[in-house]
């Protein structure tokens, strides 16, 4: 009975041996993972787990010791895959990662990101790895583009409002980005003519036919009188099956079938319409409609605000000045384990620790030795119902899972996110023995994905302001018998808004595509008081002494266009938090670690409610209302929140440290207690000293000599 349960056994090892000094545990663990693995030697797919077939659409059998690892990649691609397997067979064995684009069985393009690390195998080198799917994570990527190309075009057209150009110049870009946005043959944009009440072809981009071009519509007839007279869009897919017979004659002779027309209006006050037009049959989406629409919006603001302005021809002059300022501003199964950047801890039945490889110790700081007493608990609790469920799914019901997101806590206590791929091992009769784990940290992704909705919920915030007193100073500007004064008024806050709002695009920006760092050697107190001159320049309405104690420092290590960033918005914060009379103090020293910027005011200070959350999040203390109708370096002008935002993921990028210490001012601590603005005229102190001894703030900015790894 002995020898038959030895040759049962001998059997199902030979059965499964496949990957000869793989041996058995690692392909039951590998043909259970969640994850692509393969093994390359000569070129050849030696080795490809159930999953990896399954990625490329192949059985196991089709491509184990038959295809090229070419053969899994684009021909564009191939020399990517040269490449890396060149690398990882060097003498310096280097672990590799990249990413290309795959070719399944069927012929379907898909994006791939691949891990891989040398080993030998059978006495010869070879390389082994893993292989995910990132189809829709690169698709997605794809769709962010289109949408910052959207806000892009955007941004073209907001910083073309507030140039020296004209009504019409402003309208064909208005048109041009219509028609680029939204891919179509055609664009245009038809005014009314107040004396005739008709629609006149106005700036059009893609028409051919000079008889379309020269059309006028009236009221009510066609599309284009139908928009215009209703104030409604319309979609139509097939133009001379939805609109009346009127004009399909000079219709024809663009051939244009499919298309969207929009109303180009302010509350009652239409102008025209706005057309995207294709020659062929189209179904126009919902975001088509959208931006279209936004489109068409701009165009009557750019319409009202050129009219305002030319009805005060006399204030001209004024309102170039005005122009010209506002542009001064992880033996083999180990070595595939311990070759692989995820952390891996493989468990028994009972849930102790039987192996944790080098990522595991290096990502939470806990060794094997610690691990296997089952003593050490990393799983927070508000993960143990999910932990147990987990358990449940894998060693109870024998199911693998993948891209489980939780929580788990390192050794010095931080919290991490991580992405679980769990999947059960059997024993030789098939029976579950434990699970193995794999866990990658996506703390980095998280927080980003979190800094960055925190920055769209307060950009929501953001834009409130400036675009009501816009929409309210339009409103008055279509009074009749308004006062040159009251329009002045009125064209001077719709000016000073249209800044606010390209502010607010520049830094929000820079958030979602963050700036490259690029660092060079130039001696750094000197561009500091460069930036000082400029900031001192645009706030010199204020008086505020800004008293400079810089180190001579020459270094590489420094992106001069981040330190203008980092300087240029924590010394305006300091300003627009200090009285009149007041002293900011920027410092410039070396330490051990690297150089450090200090930005010290004697100011207002933070109120405690709020310094967690300008540690948690950097969000502005004072009504966004204050800073729209406030000029900048203005005392309490608010400040933006998304200017300290933007500091804030620069240095979760791992650019630089930044902190700060605050005391708010103890004379302000009554409920509804403000400062007045100026030292000399506080009821509460009876010298400058005094106000400089009540409160402040201080930022740290420290540039390390070596830069850290992102956290």
């Amino acid at each position: 009975m002995m020898n038959d349960r030895n040759e049962r056994k001998k059997d199902r090892m030979d059965s499964s041996d496949d990957l000869g000094s793989l041996g058995v545990n690692f392909q039951s663990l590998a043909e259970k993972l969640g994850v692509g693995i393969y093994l390359i030697q000569v070129g050849l797919l030696k080795y490809v787990n159930p999953e990896l077939a399954r990625i490329f659409g192949y059985d196991v059998g089709e491509i184990t010791n038959t295809l090229a690892a070419k053969a899994l990649a684009c021909s564009e691609d191939w020399h990517l895959i040269d490449t890396y397997i060149r690398k990882s067979l060097g003498d310096e064995g280097h672990s590799v990662y990249f990413q290309f684009r795959g070719l399944k069985k069927n012929g379907k393009t898909i994006s791939v990101e691949a891990y891989g690390s040398r080993i030998e195998y059978e006495g010869r080198p070879a390389v082994i790895g893993t292989i995910a799917d990132i189809t829709d994570r690169t698709q997605g990527r794809r769709h962010l583009e289109a949408q910052l190309k959207i806000f892009q075009g955007l941004y073209n057209l907001a910083l073309a409002m507030v140039e020296d150009r004209t009504l019409d110049e402003n309208l064909s870009l208005i048109v041009d980005e219509s028609r680029e946005l939204l891919g179509t043959d055609t664009a245009w944009i038809a005014l009314h003519d107040l004396e005739t009440r008709e629609l006149c072809w106005h700036i059009s981009s893609g028409l051919i036919s000079e008889e379309f071009k020269r059309l006028r519509v009236p009221l009510g007839i066609g599309l284009a009188g139908k928009v215009a007279q209703s104030g409604h869009y319309l979609i139509v897919e097939d133009y001379y099956k939805e609109i009346g017979p009127e004009l399909h004659e000079v219709a024809r002779t663009e051939g244009l079938i499919s298309g969207i027309a929009v109303p180009v209006q302010i509350g009652d006050a239409n102008y025209g319409v706005l057309f995207a037009f294709n020659r062929s049959k189209t179904s126009f989406s919902k975001p088509d409609l959208d931006t279209l629409s936004l489109f068409g919006n701009l165009a009557a603001v750019e319409i009202t605000r050129k009219g305002a302005l030319e009805s005060l021809s006399e204030s001209e002059q004024r309102y170039k000045e005005l122009y010209g300022e506002s542009k001064r501003q992880e033996e083999l199964y180990h070595s595939f384990l311990n070759s692989t950047v995820d952390a891996i801890v493989i468990y028994d039945s009972e849930m102790k620790a039987q192996y944790v490889n080098a990522s595991f110790t290096r990502t939470f700081g806990w060794t094997f030795e610690e691990m296997r007493n089952g003593s050490i608990s990393f799983v927070p609790e508000s993960e143990l119902d999910d932990r147990q469920l987990l358990i449940e799914t894998v060693l109870r019901k024998g199911m693998s899972v993948s891209g489980f997101e939780t929580k788990r806590v390192a050794r010095d206590g931080s919290t991490l996110d991580m992405s679980i791929s769990a999947s059960p091992y059997h024993d030789t009769d098939g029976n579950i023995s434990g699970m193995a784990i794999i866990l990658r940290d996506i703390t980095s992704l998280k927080s980003l994905d979190r800094a960055r909705r925190r920055a769209v919920h307060h950009l929501s915030h953001e834009l409130v302001t400036p675009i009501a007193v816009i929409e309210a100073s339009l409103k008055r500007l279509g009074k009749k018998d308004i006062r040159d004064s009251l329009k002045e008024r009125n064209l001077d806050r719709i000016q000073r808004n249209l800044r606010r709002l390209m502010d607010i695009q520049d830094t929000v920006r820079e958030i979602a595509i963050p700036l490259q760092y690029r660092p060079q050697a130039f001696q750094v107190d000197k561009r500091i008081e460069e930036i000082l001159t400029h900031v001192r320049r645009n706030g010199s309405y204020r008086s505020v002494d800004l008293v400079t104690n810089l180190t001579h420092a020459y270094t590489d290590i420094i992106d001069p266009e981040i330190l203008e960033r980092v300087v240029g918005t924590l010394v305006k914060n300091a300003v627009e938090n200090t009285p009149d009379e007041g002293k900011i103090t920027i410092s410039l020293t070396h330490t051990p670690e690297g150089l450090s910027l200090t930005i010290k005011d004697h100011g207002v200070g933070i109120d405690p409610k709020d310094r967690d959350f300008i540690l948690k999040g950097f969000y502005h203390t004072q009504s966004t209302t204050l800073y729209a109708t406030r000029k900048p370096f203005e005392f309490s002008a608010g400040g933006k929140g998304l200017e300290l935002m933007r500091l804030k993921i620069l240095a979760e990028e791992g650019l630089f440290d930044l902190s700060f210490d605050s005391s708010r001012c103890h004379y302000l601590s009554g409920e509804g207690k403000e400062c007045c603005g100026k030292i000399s005229s506080c009821p509460y102190i009876s010298s400058p000293e005094d106000c400089r001894q009540s409160g402040g703030t201080v930022f740290t900015v420290l540039f390390r000599w070596k830069k850290r790894p992102k956290s």
